[in-house]
């Protein structure tokens, strides 16, 4: 990796540093330089892995949250489940609660009806049995509805504890979601920085460049020279033909001869 190399090399460039001041200043100045030169070097290597070592424990923290929610998830699914079996047993209490109310105004009304014995059903009832009847009936009542109140308050509170749990859960999931894909684009863009930062390197040295120009320069000059020098030779190895074999008088009337 890209951090590892500029690693390598911050190291090898603080050694040199140090070699070199031992050799001009002597070994006991050179030790405070060191002294120094230490704290530079482990400075460097924390700023170089500083960043991917808190990266690494970002993403271990992010996933260390999930048994956690995991955990937070049953506990609110058997609360859900909790709450579903008391609502079921409540209503079926009340049920018969709205029954035991029935049974006993039936009671009443035939306490209204009769003085000394009462008609109920077909059966015939003194009325001081069926006073102590009504009055027991009327007591476990009292005791059931008494019952049925503290259910629907707790239902109440039970459920409400739900809700709470649910927002809850949700928003730490929506925060672990965030955190996730906060971690992503994170590393996403320390990627890219690597990158960069590797690419920024892809360039010649402009002095190795000059010379390398300047080598083909002259190469080039030098292959043209022998092309010139081949080609000189093929021309005098040529056997001369078509010759103008003129006296210079001649030429002289052939050029002059019409003016």
């Amino acid at each position: 990796m890209v951090l590892s190399t500029e690693r390598g090399k911050f190291v090898a460039g603080g050694a040199a540093v140090v070699l070199l001041i031992t050799a001009l200043l002597g070994g006991d100045l050179a030790w405070s330089y060191w002294q120094g030169m230490q704290g530079v070097v482990q400075q460097g290597l924390r700023d170089a892995t500083s960043i991917e070592f808190d990266l690494r424990r970002l993403d271990q923290a992010i996933e260390a949250l999930t048994p956690q929610l995991q955990k937070n998830r049953k506990t609110a699914a058997e609360l859900d489940v909790e709450i579903e079996f008391l609502a079921a047993e409540t209503q079926k209490m009340e049920k018969k609660q709205r029954l035991a109310k029935a049974e006993m105004q039936e009671l009443r009304d035939g306490l209204s009806r009769g003085v000394g014995s009462i008609w109920i059903d077909g059966h015939m009832y003194a009325r001081a049995t069926v006073e102590s009847d009504l009055q027991h009936r009327l007591e476990i009542y009292e005791q059931t509805d008494k019952q049925i109140r503290s259910r629907r308050d707790l239902l109440a509170k039970r459920r409400r504890t739900l809700e709470q749990a649910v927002t809850c859960l949700r928003d730490n999931e929506n925060q672990q979601r965030s955190l996730s894909e906060l971690a992503d684009s994170l590393n996403a863009e320390l990627k890219l920085l690597e990158v960069a930062t590797a690419t920024s390197g892809i360039s010649f040295d402009q002095p190795n460049l000059a010379a390398a120009e300047e080598l083909a320069t002259e190469i080039e000059k030098r292959i043209r020279t022998l092309q010139l020098m081949h080609d000189q030779g093929e021309l005098k190895s040529q056997i001369p033909v078509n010759l103008d074999r003129r006296s210079a008088a001649d030429r002289f009337d052939q050029v002059f001869a019409n003016q």
